[in-house]
């Protein structure tokens, strides 16, 4: 019988090393996110005296899904824990997003 080699993956029982297939999520303290989170905040002024501007904003509707081209800061970094009502833990990573510019085209 061979002995153990030194070179095995940590999971002996496995066929492969699924090291080099584990995506990089996220983690704290030893806490791997649940979920992950993009807030935007922030206003930008149309410019009222721009007929493209204008028929933009005229042409939104309330309920109406728009495409946009965002221009951001990244404002904040960090994670996240609630307890679930249900008593199931979740753990979160949040980026948050400063708007600063849109392009409406």
């Amino acid at each position: 019988m061979e002995a153990a080699s030194d070179t095995a993956p940590a999971d002996a029982g496995e066929l492969f090393d699924t090291e080099p297939f584990q995506l990089p999520i996220p983690k704290l303290d030893g806490q791997v996110a649940d979920r992950l989170v993009l807030s935007f905040g922030g206003s930008v002024e149309l410019d009222r005296l721009v007929n493209t501007d204008l028929e933009f904003a005229e042409q939104l509707r309330l309920g109406q899904n728009v495409t946009l081209t965002i221009q951001a800061s990244v404002a904040g970094k960090g994670f996240t824990h609630t307890t679930r009502a249900d008593e199931e833990e979740q753990v979160g990573y949040a980026v948050k997003l400063r708007v600063h510019s849109v392009d409406t085209g």
